[in-house]
């Protein structure tokens, strides 16, 4: 059977910006996260909550997990403080885990002209020497420029990489859980973005405004 050249994926930033973007593997993604998990536990992390005992009427103990209502004694508060901190820890990184590796997915070229990093050195911004750090920096200040584009390019993405090979219900939770790092990342900078998001725009023809 004769194949067909696919079509470009493409969305558009707050500025007008037209973006392409490749689909990126969800097993990577999931395995990704799995592995930052397994170091935290190769380092002793207290990834599970700590647990009490209580003595049955007939004689016999029964084991229970703590929750932040059943905390008594000044170690059991330390032990659930550190068992949170740990926990906490995981997922702001694997959250940032998850945007780096989902943002590396767009087809974008950092410019051969300099005048954006000598625009932001003129601002007192330092600007990484590293080309995987200065290319996400890029990415973040001069393409993605609100909550609502890096939470639009997220989205869309994240729907393109797993349409055709789980539910729609499946695509939504997942798109829910990058929502979610996004919309509270951007809380915490005191912004609130928007909710809605467009439909992918695929299309065939010349790359965009920003690509490859």
């Amino acid at each position: 059977m004769k194949s067909t050249k696919p079509e470009r994926l493409v969305f558009y930033t707050t500025a007008g910006l037209e973006v392409e973007f490749d689909p990126i593997s969800p097993i990577t993604l999931e395995e990704s996260e799995k592995g930052l998990e397994a170091e935290y536990r190769a380092r002793g992390e207290p990834l599970e909550p700590p647990t009490y005992e209580t003595i049955l009427a007939g004689g016999g103990t029964q084991t229970f997990t703590h929750d932040a209502t059943t905390l008594e004694s000044d170690e059991d508060k330390a032990t659930w403080q550190a068992y949170k901190d740990a926990t906490d820890k995981l997922a702001a990184e694997q959250a940032q885990l998850r945007l780096e590796m989902v943002l590396s997915a767009l087809k974008i070229k950092l410019p051969e002209d300099a005048a954006w990093e000598r625009k932001l050195k003129r601002w007192h911004i330092t600007v990484p020497e590293d080309l995987d750090a200065k290319w996400m920096f890029y990415v973040q200040r001069e393409v993605l420029k609100t909550p609502s584009d890096i939470f639009e390019a997220m989205t869309q993405i994240i729907s393109a990489s797993m349409r055709g090979s789980v539910s729609e219900e499946a695509i939504e939770a997942a798109s829910a859980t990058f929502r979610s790092s996004v919309q509270e990342a951007a809380r915490e900078a005191g912004v609130e973005p928007k909710t809605d998001s467009g439909n992918i725009i695929q299309q065939s023809g010349q790359s965009g405004d920003v690509g490859a």
